[in-house]
């Protein structure tokens, strides 16, 4: 049976979730995420970005990873790597598709949806339950302003820009003296203008496509250092090594931390701990 990797766009706006109509072909009619098949060479992103720009006329930005499904059709089987995304620039103008609709959350069901894209609707649902980055654009941030001063400024609220990364919403935090330290000065690698913080829990909102061991809606400890997991120092344990530039002493120190709202958490895998669902968190 024939194999096909495909990719998905759920797009969502201030009008809702993007649903578009199938013009021709066996499944006329149906309705579907837009975004169509990865060509060789391409990874999952790249796919959906030229599919959705062909379909749609507009650039995307990728928001977040929900998952891969497989789907049995009578001649063929795919792969469907399903994406929540927004629009970056453009308008939308359907150029394949035969009508579209703006859906609420509670109207999924409500649409005849091409097989493989029914099968996604549980997961999608459970993300638009524990989501709520995208709902608000700017967030309070503490920041390393210079030597001797910090302040409470506003910035933007993080996304994902690489496949490992996930957006935690921070439940609690804590001071930590290294915070005081570069708060003295003392620590020179320390980047002025980042969101200091590195030790906080909080609830995983997105992830990158290549995240697997935590997802929406987890209950999660932020490990104090970030690591690849794969370079010699972290191999042999020394993972405050890393050699990546998200690697070691990175959040609040050479990227934006956690005391904050939201927090960008490269390395997810390495970086994030599942917090079992017996503890309680005042």
């Amino acid at each position: 049976m024939k194999h096909i990797n495909v990719v998905a766009a759920v797009i969502v706006t201030g009008n809702g979730i993007l649903a578009t109509q199938r013009s021709h072909g066996e499944f006329k009619d149906k309705w579907e995420f837009p975004g169509g098949k990865i060509e060789p060479g391409e990874t999952p992103e790249q796919a959906l970005k030229r599919e959705i720009k062909e379909e749609l006329d507009v650039d995307i930005s990728i928001d977040s990873y929900i998952e891969a499904v497989h789907y049995s059709y009578t001649d063929f089987e795919i792969k469907l790597y399903v994406f929540v995304c927004s629009v970056a620039s453009g308008n939308i103008t359907l150029k394949e598709h035969k009508s579209s609709e703006w859906l609420k959350t509670d109207e999924l069901d409500s649409m005849e949806w091409l097989p493989a894209d029914k099968v996604v609707l549980p997961a999608l649902k459970r993300y638009f339950d524990n989501v709520t980055v995208d709902k608000k654009s700017l967030m309070p941030a503490y920041t390393y302003i210079e030597k001797g001063h910090f302040a409470l400024t506003e910035k933007h609220v993080p996304h994902i820009v690489n496949p490992k990364d996930a957006i935690v919403r921070v439940t609690l935090g804590s001071i930590c003296t290294s915070d005081l330290h570069i708060k003295h000065g003392s620590v020179p690698r320390a980047v002025p203008g980042i969101t200091v913080g590195h030790e906080m829990v909080g609830v995983v909102e997105q992830v990158g496509s290549l995240v697997s061991n935590v997802k929406p809606g987890d209950r999660v400890t932020v490990n104090v250092e970030t690591f690849c997991g794969e370079c010699f120092f972290c191999r042999n344990g020394y993972v405050n090594n890393c050699e990546d530039p998200d690697g070691g002493w990175a959040l609040g120190c050479r990227i934006d931390g956690g005391q904050t709202e939201y927090v960008r958490v490269p390395h997810a895998d390495m970086g994030l701990n599942r917090i079992p669902d017996g503890v309680t968190l005042l």
